[in-house]
C-alpha cells in the first residue's frame, strides 16, 4: 500500500483497501494515524467472507479482527459485538468473532497518534488471501502519519 490516497487535499476521512495474504494468524496489518482531537474517531472493518464451511464457534469462514491502540497512554479499544443469544441487548465491546463488519467508535479523541491493527484469527480458509476495507474518520487533516500498512510479525506467547 502507499500514501496515494492522500492526493493533495487534506482529508479527515479515508477508505483503505488491503489484502491479508498470509494464513499465519500471528501476522498483523498496522496503520498509524493522528486524530483530529476535535471529535469522534470511527474505524470500521468490512470484508466479504469466503465461501466454505463456517466455523461453528464464529459463524465465519475467515475471522478478521480489529483493534485500535493509543501508544502514548497504552490504551486500547475493541469493536462492538452483539450477543447472538440476546440480540435485543445493547452491544458491548470485545472480540467480535461473529460479524464480517466490525466497528470501533470513540466518542471523543485527543490530538495524538493512534494505531489500527487488523489481523486474522485462526488462519485463512484454504490459505487464500482475504481482501478487506477500513473506513476511518476523525483524522487530523494537517498530519497524516503512516496510514499505509506495515506488515509486522507479532511474537506468540
Amino acid at each position: 500500500a502507499s500514501d496515494s490516497w492522500l492526493g493533495t487535499t487534506p482529508k479527515t476521512n479515508v477508505i483503505i483497501e488491503d489484502v491479508i495474504q498470509s494464513a499465519n494468524s500471528e501476522d498483523v496489518f498496522e496503520y498509524a494515524f493522528r486524530a483530529s482531537g476535535t471529535g469522534p474517531i470511527k474505524v470500521t472493518l468490512v470484508y466479504t467472507d469466503k465461501e466454505g464451511v463456517v466455523d461453528s464457534e464464529t459463524n465465519l469462514v475467515n475471522d478478521l479482527d480489529l483493534f485500535v491502540f493509543r501508544p502514548s497512554v497504552a490504551q486500547g479499544w475493541e469493536p462492538y459485538v452483539l450477543d447472538p443469544n440476546n440480540p435485543s441487548q445493547n452491544a458491548t465491546t470485545g472480540d467480535n468473532d461473529v460479524d464480517n463488519v466490525e466497528q470501533i467508535y470513540l466518542s471523543s479523541s485527543v490530538d495524538d497518534l493512534y494505531v489500527i491493527n487488523v489481523s486474522v484469527e485462526g488462519g485463512l480458509h484454504g490459505g487464500n488471501p482475504q481482501p478487506f476495507s477500513l473506513i476511518v474518520s476523525g483524522l487530523n487533516p494537517d498530519c497524516h502519519a503512516n496510514i499505509s500498512h506495515k506488515y509486522i510479525n507479532v511474537p506468540s506467547g
